[in-house]
């Protein structure tokens, strides 16, 4: 579709300018780039996007953009000039801050540092990923309006020991994704949500038992290393969102709020069972990462999560998986299932046989109110003929969002 042309004499206003200035400013802001989450890459500064395209289609719209602080308020940045940065930021005025800083050049980093700390009393939501020396220059900063922080760490000397980047005067941060926490030493005790890898199991415990209030933690991968066997568990009394697809972490944690897990499929039946039984959490949801996880191996994994409403599976093997529902005593409660492949590894035949693996396997149980089946991106779309069968199961007993 294209859009019509408006000519716009030199004497005249610009139609959009004529609308309130608020309305103005909140539809160019939509204009502004976004950072995908599929996608680690930052969208740079560009004639070619907002707010810099907007201040060239005229100069009522170049003075009304320059003029709005909030187009300039987000900042994604990896080119070099400074001079571009530090024009960025003076054109945000007073306004918090979300800054994106990538770069695996030591000299640049701390140049793009040296710009945005004397801002740091306007950091909001903040990503850098950057050399440690450079994440080092936050130490003992204060931070009055940071909320968000993320640090991944690249480069060289990832690792390289010494005293850690400090920040202890940030009331009101409660999200923190850090890569090599031990070299960031945050105020833990305000943290409602946690990211966290590469820690190592014993330090990632130790940390843990710094985060009073924390309410959703992940760790993908602990990282290499031996870890303690004769730890107590650490009682993380507010949890309420677990991801440990590293299963050394379970026996040492104990979360009496638990709701929501998410775990590898390679973690044994006993170690759930433990988790369950010593926290004596009523969990409800389950996500389970299944790639190539032989039925025989989920089944008493899952027997063991009674209570559980909604699953999620992730991986491939689908029919495999499927099989297992045959057993009224595997998630008798269970109302919502859903099947993810983001790998694009499901072919069009495994698509074909799931609405009769559905029929099987829940025929004779009370019915499953949701089923959900997401696929990659590249994906083929499920033929006609799985369509029809889905919608007939639809009118049955089962509600498929997405496909019906």
């Amino acid at each position: 579709m294209s859009l019509p042309i408006v000519h716009v004499s030199s004497g005249s206003k610009s139609p959009i300018l004529s609308v309130p200035a608020e309305i103005t400013e909140k539809i160019f802001t939509i204009c502004l780039p976004t950072l995908s989450p599929e996608s680690n890459s930052i969208p740079c500064p560009s004639s070619r996007t907002a707010p810099l395209l907007l201040a060239q289609v005229c100069r009522q719209w170049r003075d009304f953009s320059i003029g709005t602080p909030a187009l300039w308020a987000f900042i994604f940045y990896v080119a070099r000039s400074r001079e571009l940065l530090e024009l960025w930021l003076s054109r945000a005025g007073n306004l918090p801050l979300t800054i994106f800083l990538l770069t695996g050049d030591e000299p640049r980093a701390r140049m793009f540092m040296d710009a945005v700390i004397p801002h740091c009393s306007r950091w909001k939501d903040v990503h850098l990923t950057l050399p440690l020396s450079a994440v080092r220059q936050l130490s003992m900063i204060p931070f009055p309006l940071l909320e968000r922080l993320t640090i991944s760490t690249i480069g060289n000397n990832m690792r390289t020991t010494g005293d850690p980047a400090v920040i202890r005067d940030a009331p009101l941060l409660r999200y923190a994704d850090i890569s090599l926490l031990p070299q960031v030493d945050l105020p833990f005790e305000h943290l409602t949500t946690l990211r966290a890898g590469n820690t190592g199991v014993d330090q990632t415990i130790v940390i843990l038992q710094r985060c009073p209030n924390l309410v959703d933690f992940s760790c993908s991968y602990a990282g290499a290393g031996s870890q303690s066997t004769t730890r107590p568990p650490v009682e993380l009394r507010s949890l309420r969102s677990l991801t440990a697809v590293d299963k050394r972490f379970l026996p040492f944690l104990t979360v009496p709020r638990l709701e929501r897990l998410d775990i590898s499929g390679d973690i044994e039946a006993g170690d759930l069972q433990s988790l369950i039984s010593r926290s004596s959490c009523n969990l409800r949801v389950l996500c389970v990462q299944v790639y190539r996880t032989p039925a025989p191996h989920l089944k008493p994994l899952l027997r063991v999560a009674a209570s559980v409403v909604r699953l999620q599976l992730q991986g491939e093997g689908i029919e495999s998986q499927m099989q297992i529902f045959q057993d009224a005593n595997v998630l008798p409660n269970l109302e919502q299932l859903e099947i993810r492949d983001p790998t694009r590894i499901i072919v069009e035949t495994n698509m074909m046989h799931t609405p009769t693996l559905l029929q099987i396997c829940f025929g004779g149980r009370r019915g499953l109110p949701s089923f959900r089946l997401s696929l990659g991106p590249a994906a083929p779309f499920p033929p006609t003929h799985a369509i029809t069968t889905f919608r007939a199961l639809a009118q049955a007993s089962f509600w498929i969002p997405g496909l019906l």
